[in-house]
């Protein structure tokens, strides 16, 4: 097997693992998975949303194909006003205090760093599911909105807007 092979080999492996442990982990609190990975703009992406109706709760495991180097998880809410406008967003790790992403081990010793690695984004995504109570119900999401320090449409812009209006029609 070629040096090129065994990487991809290994890389498939750790992002099984990290699936199946994101999966465990979310499972118990209402998320199911969106699909089978999908693959788009030299990325991978496994989705898991946890739909109340009137929004719906997101995490995404992303990657970039064919060697990825790190991984994102993202957490987000999105209430279904035209193709779905995203409230807010931001990544487990951020939200752990490791930064916006998570590197992928390399080198000698890789296979204890991959079982600590994804031991770490278990135990992220679980801590991280706390954020989604700020958006917990329309209530709160209006107040948000009204926010500066989040990662959604601008105040005033379009989106914003159609999202106020959804979520005022709720209250």
């Amino acid at each position: 097997m070629k040096a090129g092979e065994a990487t991809a080999e290994r890389t498939s492996s750790v992002l099984r693992r990290l699936r199946e442990a994101m999966d465990a982990a979310l499972r118990p609190h209402g998320f199911a998975p969106a699909g089978p990975t999908r693959f788009a703009d030299g990325r991978g992406l496994d989705q898991w949303f946890r739909d109340a109706g009137w929004k719906a709760d997101g995490v995404d495991l992303v990657w970039r194909t064919p060697s990825p180097t790190s991984v994102d998880v993202a957490v987000y809410v999105r209430v279904p006003v035209g193709q779905g406008v995203e409230l807010d967003g931001t990544t487990t790790s951020f939200l752990a205090g490791h930064g916006e992403y998570y590197d992928l081990p390399g080198g000698l010793f890789r296979g204890s760093r991959e079982d600590k690695l994804v031991d770490t984004v278990a135990k992220d995504v679980v801590a991280a599911l706390g954020w989604f109570e700020q958006y917990a119900t329309p209530a709160k999401c209006l107040a948000r909105l009204e926010e500066d320090d989040r990662n959604g449409p601008r105040k005033g812009s379009r989106p914003h807007q159609a999202a106020v209006e959804h979520l005022r029609s709720l209250a």
